[in-house]
């Protein structure tokens, strides 16, 4: 169902940004609980926005942003560099960009498909060596 929207729809745009969006609250929702940020998070938010955002701001600048504060900040850095990067991508290849958009998602939705599929066939196994080992 999820691929023939994707494949239908005109534009995969609102997709990639709500999985963005999505990551991000991922991120800050773990800083709430944690209440300090270590490298991987760090390297996770460079990844999704780029290292040009990251580098202004030190690791200790980084702590001192309250969690709320740095999703709405995060949640604008991410949709101005998406918004760039596809006028960059529109400039140099004119007309590509829907086409890339999507074959993106697709990419993506697959394995995660892949991946679910994986975790029910370990489950599977699981129940059954669960239920080999109570009969005997």
């Amino acid at each position: 169902y999820e691929r023939r929207k994707v494949l239908e729809s005109e534009s995969a745009r609102i997709k990639i940004l709500a999985y963005g969006e999505q990551v991000i609250s991922e991120i800050t929702n773990k800083l709430r609980r944690k209440k300090a940020f270590g490298n991987q998070i760090i390297s996770r938010v460079k990844n999704l926005l780029g290292t040009k955002l990251l580098s202004t701001l030190s690791y200790l600048e980084f702590n001192e942003f309250d969690p709320l504060d740095l999703q709405i900040y995060l949640l604008q850095e991410f949709w101005l560099s998406y918004e760039a990067k596809i006028l960059e991508l529109e400039i140099e290849y004119p007309g590509i960009i829907q086409e890339f958009e999507r074959t993106l998602i697709l990419i993506y939705m697959d394995r995660e498909w892949k991946e679910h599929l994986q975790k029910m066939s370990l489950l599977r196994d699981a129940v059954g060596w669960r239920k080999y080992g109570q009969r005997n």
